[in-house]
């Protein structure tokens, strides 16, 4: 581990990151018991609006000024702790995908990365069940001691194509850190 990245982490152990306080650095910090996911972001003031940046299950942030009921722009990180191999992604892909075409018949569905440690994918609706379009992209990314799920979405018909750009290098640059 590098000098930079370990202060990075060690930084995030001990100050987390308190809900209600923007934050508009180079990367937003996910810490869990074991190890630890870094997210490069798009320098827009952030807000954590759902979780604790240290041991919870999903943390969402908001852009300053919005909420939970009120956002444009949401990224979410969920953390499942275990061991899981490729076909156990695999699997958790494919359901979400099902379930999303059963209940939107709109939806697009678009597959990306696709490697040893990592799956990534989009989608996006023009409107469903009752909730405005929204465009989503999706990073599944595999940690010794469990996965880290990073979503990023906004409401909207489509993504403009530099911010999809700017999230996909984002979720390409994250990185996990393991805790000794």
């Amino acid at each position: 581990m590098s000098q930079k990245t370990h202060w990075v982490i060690i930084v995030a152990c001990y100050l987390g990151i308190n809900g209600g306080e923007a934050h508009s650095s180079d990367s937003l910090n996910f810490v869990q018991q074991y190890e630890a996911l870094s997210i490069p972001t798009d320098g827009r003031p952030w807000v954590l609006a759902r979780g604790a940046a240290s041991n919870a299950p999903l943390v969402e942030y908001v852009l300053q000024g919005q909420s939970l009921q009120a956002w444009t722009s949401l990224l979410t990180v969920q953390y499942v702790a275990g061991q899981y191999n490729d076909r156990h992604v695999a699997q958790i892909v494919h359901a979400t995908r099902q379930n999303l075409e059963r209940d939107c018949p709109s939806l697009k569905w678009s597959d990306g990365l696709s490697a040893p440690n990592a799956v990534q994918y989009e989608w996006r609706h023009y409107g469903c069940q009752g909730f405005p379009a929204q465009h989503e992209l999706v990073k599944i990314a595999k940690g010794r001691h469990g996965l880290f799920i990073m979503h990023y979405v906004e409401k909207a018909l489509q993504l403009n194509p530099e911010v999809r750009n700017r999230w996909l290098m984002a979720f390409d640059n994250a990185f996990i850190a393991e805790f000794k």
